[in-house]
């Protein structure tokens, strides 16, 4: 099965439900480039990231990250921070980990589909995912 996920309706869904702005934009099938206004002490800074889908193993996304040392500077020293606020989250030095299953959100669809890929067009985000069959107790 095939869900499709325009670009717009996810940056208008994070944009709503976390007050945060974020641009999309297509690189690769595998990367997409993600661009945000981070706010650093007093100053505002416009920053973009590429991310790479590496590999899905079970309910954990696998991705990599390309930015600039002095982004990588701020990410670093943020860390302990991000993993309280999002501890389905593991952030290391060009590398994220997104556990599913500990998105609350997704627990209970996690426990019926099985994500098998995900693949970055122009305009969208395709995930491919199979019904788990679950057995009757």
């Amino acid at each position: 099965m095939k869900v499709e996920l325009a670009y717009y309706e996810i940056s208008e869904y994070l944009r709503i439900h976390n007050n945060l702005e974020l641009g999309l934009t297509y690189v690769s099938p595998s990367t997409i480039n993600v661009q945000t206004d981070v706010k650093v002490s007093f100053l505002k800074k416009h920053v973009d990231a590429n991310i790479t889908l590496e590999k899905i193993v079970g309910n954990d996304l696998y991705l990599s990250y390309s930015i600039s040392p002095v982004l990588n500077w701020v990410v670093k020293h943020s860390l302990p921070k991000l993993r309280k606020k999002y501890p389905m989250i593991d952030v290391d030095e060009g590398n994220i980990i997104i556990h599913l299953d500990k998105i609350s959100q997704l627990q209970k669809v996690m426990q019926t589909i099985e994500l098998q890929n995900v693949v970055f067009s122009q305009d969208e985000v395709m995930l491919e995912i199979k019904l788990v069959q679950q057995t009757i107790a």
